[in-house]
């Protein structure tokens, strides 16, 4: 009886001992992507999305109590390394709050796609906040502040121009300024489906990289799989409803400025559905997952320029299901 309270003592402490390292490990992982964020100024919002991942571990992996415990502990020591008790609250917001959320649903084990809308959804939603707060801080409305933002973003462009040219920028100022305008437009104009774009890509990272990480821990989650990633038949129909619309709308309102935004995210839905059916199809050969891992970066490098190819296979995969891979 003495033999099985020590070897069950012994058991119990090295449990408790493989948590607190695995929270650890998490918690250092969500600070450092956080500092390198916050001291390289333009990954920040990179950053954001990316600490999202080690704290979905952290609430998976960990008991309640230890997770709320280390997740308090990288708030205090991001404040106590940036000095700046906004990142604090940036970090419980837009960093705590979406990984409880992610680890929350990871533990009911939802459905892979429903898992990832909703934290697509969520990361929507930090985005617009950390928008409305900077425009609210600058006194500005979101479309003033952002636009104040393009103006600005060209207007550096434009003197990059003027001093990398000098004396010739003259020649092709007439040409550059368009140019410029037009982009900057076209950027206000698609911003809803480019920031959709972006946070479902990072909510699709986030996702495949912590169902990696936990089913090596040995937990079993139902997270997408990249090579398994199909839309159903009713996402292509709204594809081509949209792409009609466009078609037949003349004037530019605000209904073809929704359209031309549904599109785009379909659009590029489609793209990685193709690049996914890629994936797919290089997994079946008989090589070795090196080989196939390298086969598929050379085609991505060579096809994604040609986005439109990619695009076309992922919509008739869509209707043809070519591997018989099912739904996501």
């Amino acid at each position: 009886m003495i033999y099985c309270y020590y070897y069950c003592e012994g058991l119990v402490n090295a449990m408790q001992i493989r948590e607190s390292a695995k929270a650890v490990f998490c918690s250092a992982a969500a600070v450092l992507l956080l500092l390198i964020g916050y001291y390289t100024g333009v990954l920040f919002q990179v950053s954001i999305f990316l600490a999202v991942c080690p704290a979905a571990i952290l609430f998976v992996s960990c008991k309640p109590k230890t997770a709320v415990i280390s997740g308090a502990a990288v708030i205090v020591l991001t404040g106590l390394f940036t000095m700046n008790p906004i990142i604090m609250a940036y970090c419980f917001l837009f960093v705590m709050l979406p990984g409880f959320f992610t680890g929350l649903l990871l533990r009911r084990n939802c459905d892979a796609l429903k898992l990832f809308s909703m934290l697509t959804v969520f990361h929507l939603l930090s985005f617009y906040t950390q928008l409305l707060v900077i425009a609210a801080a600058s006194g500005q409305e979101v479309s003033a502040f952002l636009q104040q933002t393009f103006n600005g973003s060209v207007d550096m462009v434009i003197d990059a121009y003027r001093q990398a040219l000098g004396a010739a920028f003259t020649e092709v100022e007439s040409m550059i300024v368009p140019m410029l305008e037009q982009m900057k437009q076209i950027l206000f104009t698609y911003l809803p489906a480019i920031s959709i774009i972006f946070c479902g890509v990072f909510a699709l990272v986030c996702l495949i990289l912590c169902g990696s990480f936990l089913k090596k821990m040995g937990y079993r989650v139902n997270t997408p799989v990249f090579c398994r990633l199909k839309y159903n038949k009713i996402t292509g129909i709204v594809y081509f409803i949209c792409l009609l619309a466009i078609l037949f709308l003349t004037r530019d309102g605000s209904a073809k400025v929704v359209f031309s935004n549904a599109y785009m995210i379909l659009t590029f839905a489609f793209t990685i559905e193709g690049l996914s059916l890629l994936k797919y199809l290089i997994n079946k050969m008989n090589t070795g997952n090196a080989l196939k891992n390298l086969l598929f970066a050379v085609v991505v490098i060579v096809l994604f320029p040609l986005y439109q190819i990619l695009s076309f296979a992922g919509l008739l995969d869509c209707f043809l299901d070519f591997g018989k891979r099912g739904v996501m």
